[in-house]
């Protein structure tokens, strides 16, 4: 049992599926006071996709039905930030490989851990976390 699912249980709420979902939630409000629920969705399609060898900014944006601004507004916002607003750094922008004009995101080492702590809370394990012991 990981310490964020520890956290959840001595603080007395009732374990139910809903109840760790809201606090999965709260967790991601309390680590990333300015996360708006359309820049987490962003992440976690960026997330779902860091495996696959990223996902470009154009393909997020079909994926979420977002227009490219709010995309990079987003990705700009959960990476590094931009000048005068720090990011968040849960994302990175790596070039493409096919394309070296073009971007592709993935999940930084910092999006990991917060994924982590939310599959924690929610009890889900990690895909290959076998694979790592």
């Amino acid at each position: 049992m990981g310490s964020q699912r520890e956290i959840f249980l001595a603080s007395g709420v009732k374990d139910t599926e809903f109840e760790r979902f809201v606090y999965a939630i709260e967790f991601v409000r309390r680590a990333y006071p300015s996360m708006t629920l359309g820049a987490f969705a962003t992440f976690l399609s960026v997330a779902n996709h860091g495996s696959k060898g990223g996902i470009s900014p154009t393909e997020l944006g079909e994926r979420l039905e977002q227009p490219l601004p709010t995309i990079f507004r987003q990705c700009n916002q959960l990476s590094e930030g931009v000048p005068g607003k720090p990011g968040m750094n849960l994302i990175s922008k790596v070039d493409d490989a096919k394309d070296g004009r073009s971007k592709k995101l993935m999940i930084s080492v910092g999006g990991l851990n917060l994924i982590s702590g939310v599959l924690d809370i929610l009890s889900i394990e990690m895909p290959g976390a076998d694979e790592r012991d």
